[in-house]
Order: C-alpha cells, then structure tokens, then sequence
C-alpha cells in the first residue's frame, strides 16, 4: 500500500506485469475525478482482473462463453500531488488462472507492435495472406508464443486499417492516378461517377502498358470473369503477349456493370490511351454486350470467341454424348484439325447425324457463327499464337496471388501495380535470358543461324520445331 509511481501509465504498466507474472488478464475500470481550480481532474483509478463483474442477461444465445466470473481482484491507484499512489490492492481471484505457458493469449499480454504493424503493412502489399504472415512472424519470433499477439489481433488491426480507410476510398483512388500523371504525363486515367458521386467507370494505363501495346498490340485478349473488390466491381483488363509468349498488360477497367454502354465507354477510353490505333484482332468470351461494343467502334477489327470456353461447354450443352470418346474425339478433330470450310462442314455435319444431334439447339447456334471460332476460318490473320482468352485467365491467375476480394480501391490498385511490377520484371529475365546465351543450332541451315540471332529464346524454340518437321530433320 502507498508505493509510488511517476505516472499513472508506470503504475500501469507495473501491475499488467504483476498480471501475467500471476496468470491473469487486466482491464481498465472506474475513474472519479475531482475539480481542481475549476478544471476537470482525474484523481482514482481502478484497473481489475478482466473476469471482474458479470456478463448482463441477454436474450440472445451465447456461442463464446462468460468472461467474467465476479473475480474482486483489483488495483486501485489514488493521484497525490504529482505522483500516483497505490490506494488499495485486492490480490485474491475467484477463478483458475492461467498457467505461464499460456499467459500471452491473455487480452492485456497482447499487443501488435509498430514493428510488427510494419512487416505487416508490407506483407499486406505483397498480399502475403494472415495465416502466412503469422507463420513469418512466429518464425522471426522463435515460436508462437513468443510473437506478442494472436492471428486475430492481426486480422483485427488489418481490419481497423480498412475501416478507417472506407470513407476516403473514393477519394483516394482517383487522387492516385492524379498524381501519377502530374509524375509521369505518360500515365491515363478516366472515371466516371453516379449522382450519388459513386465510382461506376474508371480505366487506367501506364506508360509501360502503352509502350507495351506500341510493340504488341497485333491482338487483345478481353476478359471481365474476374472480379476483386469489396465493392464487386468487374475487373476488365486487356491482355496481349509480348517476344517471349508471356501475358503483358494493354490497361485494365473497372465497371459497375456488363451492359453495352459501359463496355462502349470502356472502349473509347482504352482507344484513346492507345493512340486511336485499333488492334488487329480481338478475342473475347460470347458476351453479347461486348460483341455489340466491338462491332460499333471496331467494326473492321476481326473479334474471336475464345474457343476454351466453347469447348469447355460441350460437356454441359451435349451430355451425355459428349463423355463418350467415340464422339469427343472426331468432335475435336472437326473443330482443331480441318483445313477448309469444306472438310469442316463435311465432319461437322458427319458427327450430328451420326449421334443424333440435329436438335441441338447450342450446336446449331455455334455452327452459325463458326466463322468467329473455328481455327481455319482465320488461319490467314495473326492471331501471336492465340485461340482463346486463357491469356487473359493466365493474367487473372497471377492477379489471384496479389488481390482478394476484401480489398478496397486504393488496397487493389496499389496491388495491381505490384503485380505489374512482377509481369515486367519476368519479362526483364527473359531479356538478359535470351541476350546472355546462344541457342544450341541442330542444323547446317543459314535460316537457323538467322533465327538464332533475331528471336527470342521462347521464339526460337517454337520456330525451331517447325523448321526441323519442314527439314526432316530428326531432334
């Protein structure tokens, strides 16, 4: 009794330490003040066991238990002049405590640290998951229980971050891409609001995505499956492939919806970041709202239907049919492997009355637009060896690694940009790859001592197959 502190955060302190020295947790209670000299004082304050006092009747069903089991434990410190003094101390608890081992999953033994809110704010942009982020820690830690917090006090703190920044997010996203053009004027941005003020439109594009499209922009994959957002707005980016066959980034948007004027919006924006210099082909899925977008601002652009979502479908438009290799096989030699319209039709037309399929409504549909997805019918563009808006799903696979679907706007964009960076950070290697070594040369040939010289690794490897059948030569 009487032992004296500096200040009521030492005294604190002291006896939190006495808390889990003893196996118990320690929460804050009453406070009285006093006037003095007309100004509001705190004079006594009590801090309890945290099973102090009992839960209040409630009718809803308890699923978490009682914390409070009347315990009287209890400090109380009294303010004498500058200093804090223990004015009374009940040491005796009506419960179990809790054994050392233990002690740091108590309440007030636990605390994120700033360093450790550090390492987790750059853990978060990397999108490094909780669960991982807690492993890092209890391994840089030596052990779990040597980590100074639970994996809910970091979803908590993580949490906390969000909630603060839910109502400028609006704000702040626009204001990103503001800055980065007054950096960089190479930098697009465009949005659109609501009435209400709400975000419903924006694409974006970097430089590099723009020299990116400069150098690669023959063919553009679209895709809008993807969707990372609290706010569930659909991801649209535009993919191409780059001199070593990997997905490159041509701009990315964010719609509120798949209608027509949206996807047209979208498309005059993304247009307008490219120079006004349409690509030479499109791919994208069946969606009608974006075909009808294509075909108004691009009318003489060649638009594919992604030919892995067709067949993906066959299963579940000609079940079950379709799971018997007697008719997959021929199917797939019908549509990859005929050379003419002809032959296509001749097989095509083979299959469905050989099973029966006269019927079908989906056959039917897709055979009246073979033309926007059977290889031969545009065999004689330049597709850079693409059928399908995998490369787009390929893109949105390494996107999976970076965003979640709890992030907010300003959390995705920054993450975006991470995976960018990642994107053209492989592509750098694949540079100094393909400069750093010579390919192997299995011919006498000058044609592929020119190849070897001109095209990338990946390039050369692909041509390299063809020359060799051309050749008869044996690998």
């Amino acid at each position: 009794m009487g032992m004296p502190f500096d200040s009521l955060e030492e005294a604190e302190k002291f006896y939190v330490n006495y808390a889990k020295i003893s196996g118990f947790s320690v929460r804050k209670s009453s406070t009285k003040y006093r006037n003095n000299d007309g100004a509001k004082e705190l004079y006594l304050r009590d801090f309890v066991c945290s099973k102090e006092g009992f839960k209040k009747s409630s009718t809803i069903k308890q699923t978490r238990g009682h914390v409070r089991l009347g315990c009287k434990a209890k400090i109380s410190l009294m303010k004498d002049g500058e200093r804090w003094k223990v004015h009374s101390l009940v040491e005796g608890h009506s419960h179990v405590l809790c054994t050392p081992r233990k002690t740091h999953l108590l309440r007030s033994h636990r605390e994120v640290t700033n360093a450790q809110k550090s390492l987790i704010d750059t853990f978060r942009g990397a999108n490094v998951s909780t669960a991982q982020t807690m492993s890092i820690l209890g391994m840089d830690s030596g052990g779990y229980e040597e980590v100074g917090c639970t994996e809910r006090d970091i979803r908590n703190y993580i949490g906390k971050n969000r909630n603060e920044l839910k109502d400028y997010d609006a704000e702040l996203f626009p204001n990103h891409f503001k800055e980065k053009s007054e950096m960089n004027p190479s930098c697009y941005f465009a949005y659109k609001v609501d009435k209400d003020n709400k975000l419903t439109h924006c694409f974006w594009a970097d430089g590099g995505a723009r020299k990116a499209y400069g150098h690669f922009g023959d063919v553009v994959v679209f895709d809008t499956t993807y969707s990372t957002n609290k706010y569930s707005l659909i991801c649209a980016p535009f993919t191409g492939v780059n001199h070593h066959f990997q997905s490159i980034n041509f701009g990315c948007g964010l719609l509120n919806d798949e209608k027509i004027d949206s996807f047209m919006w979208l498309f005059e924006k993304w247009l307008d970041a490219m120079g006004n210099s349409p690509p030479k082909a499109f791919i994208t899925d069946q969606d009608p709202a974006i075909g009808a977008a294509i075909a108004h601002l691009f009318p003489q652009v060649p638009h594919r239907f992604c030919i892995w979502h067709i067949m993906k479908k066959v299963t579940e438009k000609v079940s079950p049919v379709s799971y018997r290799s007697e008719f997959l096989e021929p199917f797939k030699a019908c549509v990859y492997g005929s050379e003419t319209s002809d032959e296509f039709e001749e097989k095509w037309w083979g299959i469905i009355r050989k099973f029966k399929l006269e019927q079908n409504e989906w056959l039917a549909t897709m055979f009246l637009i073979r033309e926007k997805w059977i290889p031969l019918y545009f065999k004689d563009i330049f597709m850079a060896g693409m059928k399908s808006s995998q490369r787009s799903e390929s893109q949105n696979s390494v996107f999976d690694k970076y965003f979640n679907k709890n992030n907010s706007l300003i959390e995705f964009i920054h993450l975006f940009e991470r995976a960018l960076e990642r994107q053209r950070y492989n592509e750098l290697v694949a540079d100094h790859g393909t400069f750093d070594k010579s390919p192997e040369l299995a011919t006498n040939y000058a044609i592929e001592s020119q190849m070897a010289k001109r095209y990338t690794q990946k390039n050369f490897t692909c041509s390299k197959r063809k020359l060799y059948l051309l050749c008869s030569v044996d690998r």
